[in-house]
């Protein structure tokens, strides 16, 4: 037929758009999907490293200044703490006796970054019997952002680049490799309508050139009638290629599964262990993440100054949840090195500081990041304690006691690192008495938010300190069933909104072992 009779004259800018609308969207997916794959395997693969390299010199370190350290030997252990400034990622270094104190510390004054990368390691005598000291090493982590942000960049460049090149080499190929041969076939078909069984006599090796077979298949079908059997072996052919998908969609939803429970697992490695809760005379924690992993974390860790015992809640639940959990674990930590955790409303203050460095808007309207947290400090034996909270209370309760009685000991309004809670105003503590068999408790919004009952209403804080009345005298652990049992009576079939903590605790009274 000539070229124009054919029956695709005028439908070629319909057909390239068509074939554009469908491409250009699945190449901007796989291409993006696998860029920001690529670096965020190479981002956490060159974090993962550079943390390996701090704790190695961190190790290092603490075996090259033990002697001078024994020695008291400061200003040879000042040239050991320098020579780390040769690295580029290095920030700051100390070197802390077993008291906490910071005997010798080195810390470059220009440079910055995203954030910090902390790392220490143990600095013992020199027959290896005594524990002397600790290495404190902070590297930056801003060159790898740096790297990741390039990365990013030049990402997109090729992915501008790359579109074109689609657009412009779709447009050629649409004209000779699809308009031309369809042409032949529909003038082909035309004629097998006025049963003239022509066949395309164009080939090549591609799905075109299958269709031009097929037709000619079609064709001889037609003839022979056995049109039927060959509508049944595509349909079959159609068949497995469905289920080839379906695997491939089980095998990518493994993948991810998998990759959540090793998050978890990351997160949970961050819970304290039974040993650093073992001065509590009896406790529980009712530990529950929305999804596989969240915002919600509970602290416990022995200081010079005595226990400290904490429940955080950040901003957003699971993966980026998760992630805001591992930025207010390493305040935590970076507070108590740099207060010496002396009292709860210290190591707050410096985490509110610290927090609001870490998360720099430079977007008033961004969302407004940071969390908030409950700090209780006893010395094993006292017959007070400590607390300071931002956002989140301490409730108290003693065997008996009426539920409308159960005390509450406010903390601070507002939450850590958030623009709302004026910047660098100071957190205040709260002592409060620990008498025998009293019981305390801190726990996330998370519990009291949760939506239920003949009203689908949140399950508040006066219904909680009425599960905490009740309960006040009896074990821990009947205790979190108590908890447990009243959250599930009151949520019914609704699904869990929030991250969910509650931890509750008893002090050993003085004098018992």
């Amino acid at each position: 037929m000539p070229e124009s009779a054919s029956p695709l004259r005028g439908g070629r800018a319909g057909l390239l758009v068509k074939v554009l609308a469908l491409t250009v969207p699945v190449i901007a997916v796989i291409v993006l999907v696998t860029q920001a794959a690529v670096g965020y395997v190479t981002y956490r693969d060159r974090l993962a490293a550079l943390e390996s390299r701090a704790h190695a010199m961190a190790a290092l370190t603490a075996d090259a200044i033990a002697r001078p350290l024994w020695n008291m030997d400061i200003p040879l252990v000042r040239l050991q703490l320098e020579a780390l400034a040769k690295d580029p990622a290095f920030r700051a270094v100390r070197v802390s006796n077993p008291a906490g104190e910071v005997v010798a510390k080195h810390t470059l004054t220009t440079g910055g970054g995203a954030g910090t990368l902390a790392a220490r390691a143990a600095v013992r005598s020199p027959d290896g019997d005594q524990r002397i000291g600790t290495v404190h090493l902070a590297f930056s982590t801003a060159a790898l952002v740096n790297t990741a942000w390039r990365q990013a960049l030049l990402g997109a460049g090729a992915f501008a680049v790359l579109l074109l090149g689609v657009g412009l080499t779709l447009r050629a190929g649409v004209q000779r490799l699809v308009r031309r041969p369809l042409a032949r076939v529909l003038s082909a078909m035309e004629r097998v309508e006025r049963k003239d069984w022509a066949t395309v006599t164009w080939q090549s090796n591609d799905e075109l050139g299958s269709l031009a077979a097929a037709f000619n298949r079609m064709v001889e079908g037609l003839r022979a009638g056995d049109e039927a059997k060959r509508l049944l072996a595509e349909l079959e052919k159609a068949q497995a290629e469905l289920v080839d998908k379906n695997s491939e969609l089980e095998r990518t939803n493994g993948a991810l599964m998998d990759s959540l429970t090793c998050a978890s697992r990351l997160q949970t490695a961050l819970l304290p262990d039974p040993e650093t809760l073992a001065p509590l005379d009896d406790h529980f924690v009712l530990w529950r993440p929305r999804d596989v992993v969240g915002g919600d974390l509970y602290l416990a860790r022995r200081t010079a100054h005595g226990l400290y015992l904490g429940v955080i809640d950040c901003t957003g639940h699971g993966v980026p949840g998760a992630l805001m959990t591992m930025g207010a674990y390493a305040a935590f930590g970076h507070a108590v090195a740099h207060t010496g955790a002396d009292t709860p409303a210290a190591v707050l203050t410096e985490m509110d500081r610290y927090m609001g460095q870490m998360l720099i808007r430079d977007d008033p309207d961004s969302m407004d990041h940071g969390l908030v947290i409950g700090l209780v400090r006893w010395q094993p034996g006292a017959t007070t304690l400590d607390f300071a909270g931002g956002g989140i209370d301490l409730m108290t309760a003693d065997p008996g006691t009426d539920p409308a009685d159960v005390e509450i000991v406010k903390g601070e309004r507002g939450g850590l690192g958030q623009r709302r809670r004026d910047a660098g105003r100071p957190f205040s503590d709260r002592t409060v008495s620990v008498l025998p068999g009293r019981a305390f408790y801190m726990a996330s919004d998370g519990y009291f938010d949760q939506v239920g009952g003949p009203h689908a209403r949140g399950f508040g804080r006066r219904r909680f300190r009425r599960v905490a009345g009740e309960q006040a005298g009896a074990a821990m652990a009947d205790q979190e069933q108590a908890f447990r049992a009243a959250l599930a009576d009151w949520q019914g079939d609704e699904p869990q909104r929030d991250d969910i903590t509650v931890f509750g605790f008893r002090p050993r009274p003085a004098g018992d072992a």
